[in-house]
């Protein structure tokens, strides 16, 4: 299935992808992600031709355009680089929570400064032990006069080591379904520390957080008690498709890389891109890509329409982010043993297609999304 991308969806594509050519400087990545460093300046230059805040309301130096365009947006950033490319996306990861739940004081305090590229914010939803089940959070909230006062632990929460501020979702007795908290960074009793390094997705500073007694005032609660978990389910919703468009980008990225190898390798006397075999793994790589091109555009088309219905995500990230590792895998037999070079980039991809499809989601739950809308009640 082909989409037709309107005006103003290639003009962003466009921009996107020429900013990503003429800013990822390959050395300069290379560094970053043996460091595990985040690509700050590079982020700081995205922020300000708008690319990080891109469905941020406009009122709050957003782009007010939709999640199509952000899944388009994280395509093009991931095709030139992956791993800078999930460290920009994720740099606003969040904020979503922000502007659907915020009043405006919260806004200006807290989602501006994301779309401005002046400070990160870390998004602390997942606990220890539970995964992605945000049902029965250890986390607690207790009503103290006039404050709040959270105890508990988060754990991978994205942009942690460098945020500014925390989105908490905690359980409370007095309202169940969970209830978000905006906490800043050096509030007392909050206490951070790195994640260990991981396969891929190097330069997004995870960490795991600590809530020792935090206290907060009523200002700082964000949106209507016992709303939380429904906040955050819709807002993971946005996630996956996010999610998709990164897949998407890795494997296209694979995919260039690939063919621009085969075209100039040779064997026998002959450049390999004329040999029946590879020629086939490059058709069905390039049938991977296309197919799941078609199932994320259409998901993300979809939610900007009606905002609802979980199925179409969970099958966009589903078969995106399976297409990104299968096409990143065949990338790397073709390369041989240069594709297992970190100097190399087909093996960067390869290492955050793994990171991608388990993030926020995996593909069992995933699965049970999709199963249960289209089996429907059993009686």
């Amino acid at each position: 299935m082909t989409f037709e991308l309107d005006k103003s969806q290639k003009q962003i594509q466009k921009a996107v992808w020429e900013f990503a050519r003429g800013e990822f400087d390959k050395d300069e990545l290379l560094d970053l992600e043996k460091a595990g460093e985040f690509p700050k300046k590079i982020w700081e230059k995205a922020a300000g031709l708008g690319f990080v805040g891109l469905h941020f309301e406009e009122d709050f130096s957003g782009g007010g355009l939709g999640v199509f365009d952000t899944l388009l947006a994280s395509e093009a950033l991931c095709r030139q680089d992956s791993s800078c490319g999930m460290a920009l996306v994720l740099a606003g990861f969040g904020g979503e929570l922000v502007m659907a739940a915020g009043t405006k004081e919260q806004k200006s305090t807290y989602l501006e400064p994301l779309a401005l590229g002046e400070s990160l914010c870390g998004a602390g939803l997942f606990e220890p032990r539970l995964g992605y089940d945000l049902t029965g959070l250890s986390t607690r909230a207790v009503p103290e006069g006039d404050e709040w006062v959270i105890s508990g632990k988060k754990t991978w929460v994205a942009n942690g080591m460098d945020a500014a501020f925390f989105i908490l979702l905690c359980e409370t007795e007095e309202s169940p379904g969970g209830v978000l908290f905006l906490a800043d960074r050096d509030a007392p009793g909050l206490s951070l520390a790195p994640m260990p390094r991981k396969l891929g997705n190097t330069m997004t500073p995870w960490a795991d957080l600590e809530l020792d007694n935090v206290r907060v005032d009523q200002t700082r609660v964000l949106g209507k008690p016992g709303q939380g978990g429904k906040l955050v389910e819709k807002f993971l919703d946005q996630v996956r498709l996010v999610n998709a468009g990164m897949a998407l980008g890795i494997a296209q990225g694979a995919m260039d890389r690939t063919l621009a190898y085969a075209k100039q390798r040779e064997q026998f006397g002959r450049k390999i891109a004329v040999f029946q075999t590879l020629r086939h793994k490059i058709a069905d790589m390039a049938l991977k890509i296309e197919l799941a091109r078609g199932i994320a555009y259409g998901a993300a088309r979809s939610f900007d329409i009606r905002n609802k219905a979980a199925l179409l995500p969970a099958m966009a990230m589903e078969y995106a982010c399976k297409a990104a590792e299968e096409v990143a895998d065949e990338a790397l037999q073709i390369h041989g043993g240069y594709g297992y070079m970190h100097e190399g980039e087909v093996e960067h991809f390869y290492r955050d297609a793994k990171f991608l499809k388990l993030f926020c989601s995996n593909p069992d739950l995933r699965r049970d999304t999709i199963a249960d809308a289209v089996i429907g009640k059993i009686k």
